[in-house]
């Protein structure tokens, strides 16, 4: 599973939303708080998910566990007490910053908005570890990756929040930055042609994907009752990551 691939990866790309971070952190403590989150839009359960607490009730979270591994991985990567037994190949851990895209007829669609406004759903991220997560984590670097018990230790008591904040102070990128707004000059050979006119030209060119009409009805929300992306914003978000390929390169080549 991602463990093992986790394991096996020297440079890990840790996509963080609303939908991996917004279940990772508890709404405000108080009835009346948890309310006024609630009024302003904010979910008691992102993406159908229980939130977290930080505490022995928390279910498991495979984002979190995700996280909890490849920074402890990360931390290894040039301990001096490595033994010969000891797995693990990350270098780097490179976040990758998603925010949500605005629908039809907000003024930044089809883009999307800012990885930090929707972040913790309204939440807060426990000031506490989360066992049944922390837990499964250790199982699986002592078992597989045989890390040193001192390592494990400090695993033990990383809360959630610490968890969160050190993946968001790492080198990574943001993908709400359009290339349309960037001086054509300072754009990358072969993408000048995402570019058009911005927001108002010429839809971006999906490479030859085509949607099937079964994706085309859940993008409209048919399927689920709960609407995807549209095809433009299919095009946005393709024109969005190829901005940011090259500086991606570069931090995997580093590793």
């Amino acid at each position: 599973g991602f463990a093992a691939g986790l394991l096996n990866s020297a440079c890990v790309l840790s996509l963080l939303s609303y939908g991996s971070t917004a279940p990772l952190a508890a709404l405000p403590s108080g009835p009346a708080k948890a309310a006024k989150a609630l009024a302003k839009g904010w979910e008691e359960r992102p993406l159908g998910r229980t939130r977290l607490e930080g505490s022995e009730t928390d279910p498991e979270d495979n984002f979190l566990k995700e996280c909890l591994i490849a920074l402890a991985l990360l931390d290894r990567r040039d301990a001096p007490d490595r033994s010969p037994v000891e797995r693990g190949l990350v270098q780097s851990v490179f976040p990758v910053l998603i925010g949500r895209h605005e629908p039809p007829g907000h003024p930044g669609y089809p883009g999307m908005g800012s990885f930090f406004d929707v972040q913790a759903g309204g939440g807060e991220y426990p000031t506490d570890p989360s066992p049944p997560n922390n837990d499964a984590a250790i199982r699986f670097l002592e078992q597989v990756a045989n890390l040193p018990e001192e390592a494990l230790a400090r695993l033990r008591e990383r809360t959630v929040g610490q968890t969160v904040r050190q993946l968001t102070s790492l080198q990574g990128c943001r993908l709400w930055d359009h290339p349309s707004g960037l001086p054509l000059p300072e754009l990358a050979r072969g993408q000048a042609d995402l570019v058009g006119q911005g927001f108002t030209g010429p839809a971006v060119d999906l490479g030859g994907i085509r949607l099937t009409d079964e994706q085309r009805r859940h993008c409209r929300g048919e399927a689920s009752g709960t609407s995807g992306l549209d095809e433009t914003q299919l095009r946005m978000l393709k024109a969005q990551v190829q901005h940011r390929r090259g500086g991606v390169h570069e931090i995997i080549d580093r590793a």
